[in-house]
């Protein structure tokens, strides 16, 4: 994962660098990979959740349910909040996020889906910087960001919940990259190896 990460970050740095100056890049990038973090963390809970509710076995056991009621009970939020992973709605989800990703309308999209997320989740209010609408980048640069990051596989085991789901210190993650290491990167103040030293020290 954390190699993933950094090399998301570097293809987005040579990307963008032309195009914007740091203050704009860092939150452009880092909202994304926000986004696609919590989708893929939803998308985990929801494929456990598929499992154990067909599962004879288990105390999630649906009985014998019809796939449309399954899909249903899927959309329970409680299931994902006595898990601490935020519920995305679907309009949000990374998936349908990639599907507009050639839209010229991509940046809105972007920003109605974190209005929706910082909508059912109040801790994130705030938080969600919602400026891609306005983001002065060439035509389909955004969509090339989108489908950078979909480059990113967070996974799927309990360990990244315990790592990043951790509210104060995730959103403290989140700062530190947005507002120490990724300005200092995109403006050439720190040089490659070192940057990604200390983003390995951020994610650690």
């Amino acid at each position: 994962m954390l190699d993933d990460i950094k090399k998301t970050l570097w293809a987005t740095a040579d990307k963008l660098r032309a195009n914007m100056d740091a203050a704009e890049y860092k939150h452009l990038v880092l909202g994304l990979i926000f986004v696609k973090y919590i989708s893929d963390t939803f998308a985990a809970r929801q494929a456990e959740l598929r499992q154990r509710l067909t599962d004879p076995n288990d105390e999630y056991f649906y009985g014998d349910a019809a796939p449309e009621d399954i899909a249903a009970e899927l959309e329970d939020r409680d299931y994902y909040r006595e898990a601490n992973v935020f519920w995305v709605p679907e309009a949000a989800r990374w998936e349908t996020i990639r599907a507009a990703a050639k839209q010229t309308t991509i940046g809105k999209h972007i920003d109605d889906a974190l209005g929706l997320i910082e909508a059912e989740n109040p801790k994130l209010k705030g938080i969600l910087d919602k400026r891609y609408a306005r983001a002065q980048l060439p035509d389909g640069k955004l969509g090339e960001l989108v489908d950078l990051v979909s480059t990113i596989g967070f996974g799927t085991d309990g360990v990244l919940l315990d790592r990043w789901i951790a509210g104060e210190r995730q959103t403290q993650t989140l700062s530190d990259l947005r507002d120490i290491l990724l300005p200092r990167l995109i403006s050439g103040q720190l040089w490659l190896p070192e940057a990604q030293a200390q983003l390995e020290t951020h994610l650690s």
